[in-house]
């Protein structure tokens, strides 16, 4: 595994966590909703270059 996919599935992990914790659910069940539709390739990992500079930010 490259240096890059390793930033990549962290990142995706991550944000997934993130996502499950503000929606009050479990991250196996966000990754079930994202990888229903792709998601998590489509827009996580295709978009690492942009995402990733983004912060979290927590409500």
């Amino acid at each position: 595994m490259t240096d890059e996919t390793y930033r990549k599935i962290h990142f995706a992990v991550m944000a997934i966590e993130c996502g499950a914790k503000k929606l009050n659910i479990s991250g196996r069940e966000m990754e079930q909703r994202l990888q229903k539709q792709d998601l998590i390739r489509r827009r996580l990992i295709n978009h690492y270059g942009l995402l990733h500079t983004q912060s979290v930010v927590t409500i």
